[in-house]
C-alpha cells in the first residue's frame, strides 16, 4: 500500500530537520573534543604559563578590580588603566564567585570560554553560507593551526584565556548583527551590533578596528551601489551612526577614564610598536613560505569557487571588506619596518600581527566553504536525483579534514607542556611564594622597587605598584623615560652605596618594599643599606622592606 500523500510529507520533513541538525551535533561534538584537550591541558595546573605576559597582566587587573581600584592602572600609582580590561573582568567576576584567587581562575577559565569563538564562527559562517559550510569552516578553524604555530598569530581554540583569541567571539557575533542589519536594514540589528561591537572593544582594540574598517568599506560600497543606480542614499547613514554611537557607549566603562584622564595623548608608543619575532622583515620570506600548506591551497579552491559562484547578499563584499582591511594593516607593518631602517618612526594603532591572526579566519571561512561546494558538485554529478546526499558528503569531507589534522593537533605544546607535572612547577618556584606574600603581606597602593621580570610576574599579578614595569607592558599615555631612568638609578644607589640617592628616589615614588632575585640578592647584602629591613627570603627569592624616616 502506498504513502498518502501526507505520510510523505512528513516523512520529508522529518528526513529534511534530521538533515539540518546534523551540522549542530557535528559542531557540539568537534568543540567536545578540543574541550576535552583542553580540561585535560589545565586541569592540574594552579597559574597560567609564566611566558604567556599578557595572561599575566590581565591577572593584575583582575586584582585591581577585586581591591575596588579600577579604573586605576594596576602597576603604576595615579595612572588610569590603559589595557583592555575585558579578560581582567572575566577573570575578577570568576575568582569572586568561585573564591579563588585570579591566577587559578586563569589557568583554567580558558579551557572553557575559548569554546566560544568556534560558536560563533559557526553562527557567522551559516549567515554567510549555510550550516554545512559552517561545520566544515569549524573544523579548519580549530585544527588547521600548525602545532607550533602561537595562537596569537592564528584564529584557534587555546586552553588560555588570551585576549587576541577570546574577543573573536563578540566580534563574530557582531559582523553577524551587521549582516541581519543591512539584509533587513533593521536599525534593531544595527543597534545590536554596536553593543557587540563596544563588547569587542572592551576585549581588544585590533577586532575592534577591523569591525570599524570592514563597517566604513561596507558603506561606501553600498552608497556606491544606490549612487550608480541614481537612488538616495544619505538614509543609508542613520544604521552605521546609531551602531557607532551605541559601541561608544557600551565602550566607556574602558574608554571613558582615558578619555577624561588622558584625552588619548600617547607618550609611551612602545606597546604600539611590538614587533612579533616571526613577522620581521629578515623573516618574511621564512613567514610566507610557512603560510604554503595544504589549507592554504583548499582555500585558494574555495576563492575560486566564490568568485565563480552566484552567491549573492552580503557574502563577498563582507569577506573582501575583511580581506582588504588586514591586507592594509599588513603591509602597513611592513612598510613601518622598512622606514624605520632610515631611524623614522611612523605611528601605529595595534601592532600588526594581529591583523595575521584575523586574516586566518579568512582562511578558515574559505577552506569549508571549497570542502561543502566542491563535495555538493561532485555529489550532485554522482547522485543527481538524491540532493541530501551531498550534505551526507560534505559530513564525510569534514570527517576526514578531522581525521587529517588531529594526530598532530593533539600533540601540540598548548596541550602537551602542561603534562611532565614537575618541569611544569618547576617554572613557578621563583614566582608563586613571592606572590603569596605580597598578596598576604602588602596592601594594594603598595610600592615595589624590582627590576622588569619580577615586576612583570610577580608584582604585577599581585596588583602591587612597581616604579616601573616591561616597556611593551608599560601604559600608553604615561611619560615612561623617568620612571625606567629612577628605577635603575635607585638600583645604582644600592649598588654604589648611595644612601641619600637612594632614600630620595624611595620616597619621591613612596617605595616600601624591594623585591630581589639572585644576583641582586647579594648586591643588596654587600650594600648593607640602613633603609632595608629583611622582611621575607625564600631560595631565590627576597623581599625588603623599606624604611625611610620622614622629611623634617
Amino acid at each position: 500500500m502506498s504513502d498518502t500523500f501526507e505520510q510523505k510529507n512528513h516523512k520529508k520533513g522529518f528526513g529534511t530537520l534530521l538533515i539540518g541538525a546534523l551540522p549542530i551535533a557535528g559542531l557540539f561534538l568537534l568543540c567536545g573534543v578540543v574541550l576535552w584537550l583542553g580540561v585535560r591541558a589545565t586541569r592540574h595546573t594552579d597559574w597560567p604559563d609564566p611566558y604567556e605576559y599578557d595572561i599575566l597582566r590581565d591577572i593584575g587587573i583582575a586584582q585591581s578590580m577585586l581591591d575596588g581600584r579600577y579604573p586605576e592602572d594596576h602597576v603604576y600609582p595615579g595612572e588610569v588603566q590603559w589595557y583592555n580590561p575585558g579578560i581582567g573582568a572575566l577573570l575578577a567576576a570568576g575568582s569572586w564567585i568561585s573564591g579563588t584567587p585570579p591566577p587559578l581562575v586563569a589557568a583554567r577559565l580558558g579551557a572553557f570560554l575559548n569554546i566560544l569563538p568556534p560558536l560563533m564562527f559557526f553562527v557567522l559562517v551559516s549567515v554567510l553560507f549555510d550550516r554545512w559550510t559552517a561545520l566544515a569552516a569549524v573544523s579548519f578553524f580549530l585544527f588547521s593551526k600548525g602545532a607550533w604555530t602561537a595562537p596569537w598569530m592564528f584564529a584557534s581554540y587555546t586552553p588560555w584565556l588570551l585576549a587576541t583569541n577570546f574577543a573573536l567571539a563578540p566580534l563574530f557575533a557582531a559582523f553577524t548583527a551587521l549582516v541581519k542589519a543591512m539584509e533587513r536594514d533593521s536599525l534593531r540589528w544595527y543597534a545590536g551590533a554596536g553593543v557587540l561591537l563596544g563588547i569587542t572593544f572592551i576585549f581588544h582594540t585590533a577586532s575592534a578596528v577591523l569591525f570599524g574598517g570592514v563597517l566604513v568599506l561596507l558603506l561606501l560600497h553600498r552608497i556606491r551601489r544606490k549612487r550608480c543606480a541614481g537612488e538616495a542614499w544619505r538614509h543609508l547613514l542613520t544604521g552605521p551612526f546609531l551602531l557607532l554611537i551605541i559601541a561608544f557607549v557600551v565602550s566607556l566603562p574602558y574608554s571613558g577614564p582615558i578619555l577624561w584622564h588622558y584625552q588619548f595623548r600617547v607618550q609611551n608608543p612602545w606597546p604600539t610598536w611590538l614587533c612579533e619575532p616571526r613577522m620581521t622583515l629578515e623573516r618574511l620570506p621564512e613567514l610566507l613560505w610557512s603560510g604554503v600548506c595544504v589549507a592554504s591551497l583548499v582555500a585558494l579552491i574555495g576563492l575560486a569557487l566564490l568568485l565563480r559562484s552566484r552567491e549573492r547578499g552580503w557574502t563577498k563584499p563582507l569577506l573582501a571588506c575583511w580581506f582588504a582591511v588586514c591586507g592594509i594593516f599588513l603591509l602597513y607593518s611592513y612598510f613601518w619596518q622598512i622606514v624605520e631602517l632610515a631611524s623614522i618612526r611612523l605611528p601605529n594603532l595595534v601592532p600588526g600581527f594581529h591583523f595575521l591572526l584575523l586574516l586566518s579566519v579568512l582562511r578558515s571561512a574559505l577552506c569549508g566553504y571549497a570542502v561543502a561546494a566542491g563535495v555538493r558538485r561532485l555529489a550532485q554529478r554522482l547522485f543527481s536525483s538524491r540532493h541530501w546526499y551531498g550534505d551526507l558528503c560534505v559530513l564525510l569531507a569534514t570527517t576526514l579534514v578531522f581525521m587529517f589534522y588531529f594526530p598532530a593537533y593533539r600533540n601540540a605544546p598548548m596541550f602537551t607542556k602542561t603534562q611532565d607535572v614537575e618541569s611544569w612547577a618547576a617554572r613557578f618556584t621563583d614566582i608563586t611564594p613571592a606572590y603569596a606574600w605580597l598578596m598576604e603581606n602588602t596592601r594594594p597602593e603598595d610600592v615595589v622597587l624590582c627590576r622588569e621580570p619580577q615586576a612583570i610576574l610577580i608584582a604585577g599579578p599581585a596588583g602591587r605598584k612597581v616604579v616601573a614595569t616591561m616597556l611593551f607592558y608599560s601604559n600608553l599615555y604615561m611619560d615612561f623615560n623617568k620612571r625606567f631612568h629612577d628605577r635603575d638609578a635607585a638600583f645604582g644607589a644600592i649598588q654604589d652605596g648611595d644612601n641619600a640617592a637612594f632614600v630620595a628616589l624611595a620616597r619621591e615614588y613612596h617605595i616600601t618594599y624591594l623585591l630581589v632575585q639572585r644576583e641582586d640578592i647579594a648586591l643588596v647584602e654587600a650594600a648593607a643599606f640602613p633603609p632595608l629591613q629583611p622582611a621575607w627570603r625564600h631560595e631565590n627569592t627576597a623581599i625588603y622592606r623599606i624604611v625611610t624616616t620622614p622629611d623634617p
